[in-house]
C-alpha cells in the first residue's frame, strides 16, 4: 500500500488562508505562523536552485516569523546569487535576532538527544556571518562570531573555521 504524498504547495496556500482567518484563536494562528514559515522555509532549502521562488518562499517566511535560521538561509541564498550587501544586512539581522528569539522562544522541537534545537540553529547563523565576514576581510569580526557560536554549540566546522584565522 502506499502512502499518501505530502502536497507542499496545498499545504502552503491552506496555512496562508487559516492565517488570514481572523475567527481562529490566537494560539491556532500563532501555531499557523509557526508552521507555515516553517514550510516556507523548508521548501526553500530544497529548491535552493530555484532562485528566485526560493528566496520569495525565504522572504515570506521571515514576514511571517523572522527567525534567524530563516533570515540566515536567505543571506547564504543572497551570497549565491553575489548580492553582498543585501547578505551582510541579513547575516546581521540574524544575529541581532538571536537574542530575541531566545529570550520569546516557545520552541516546542528539540535534537535527538532531546536537547533544545536553539543553541544549535542560532550558532548556525554566528558560524554563518562569521565565515561571511572571514571572507570580505573583517577578521576580528569573524572570531568574535566563530567564538560566539563555539560558546553556543560545539561544531567541528566552527573549529576548523578558527583554525584557518589561526585562533
Amino acid at each position: 500500500m502506499r502512502s499518501p504524498s505530502f502536497d507542499v504547495d496545498s499545504a502552503i496556500v491552506l496555512g496562508e488562508a487559516e492565517l488570514a482567518d481572523a475567527s481562529r484563536s490566537e494560539w491556532a494562528r500563532k501555531q499557523t505562523r509557526f508552521d507555515l514559515a516553517a514550510l516556507l522555509h523548508h521548501r526553500a532549502c530544497v529548491s535552493m536552485e530555484a532562485g528566485a521562488q526560493a528566496i520569495a518562499d525565504l522572504e515570506r517566511a521571515i514576514a511571517i516569523d523572522p527567525h534567524p535560521e530563516y533570515l540566515t538561509t536567505l543571506a547564504l541564498a543572497h551570497e549565491r546569487d553575489d548580492t553582498q550587501e543585501a547578505a551582510r544586512a541579513l547575516h546581521d539581522r540574524a544575529v541581532d535576532a538571536i537574542a530575541r528569539v531566545s529570550l520569546t522562544s516557545e520552541e516546542p522541537d528539540a535534537d535527538r538527544d532531546a536537547r533544545p534545537s536553539f543553541p544549535r540553529r542560532a550558532a548556525r547563523s554566528l558560524e554563518a556571518r562569521g565565515a561571511f565576514r572571514a571572507t570580505h576581510g573583517d577578521r576580528e569580526g569573524a572570531l568574535a562570531d566563530l567564538r560566539a557560536s563555539l560558546a553556543m554549540h560545539p561544531s567541528a566546522s566552527v573549529e576548523r573555521r578558527l583554525a584557518k584565522l589561526g585562533a
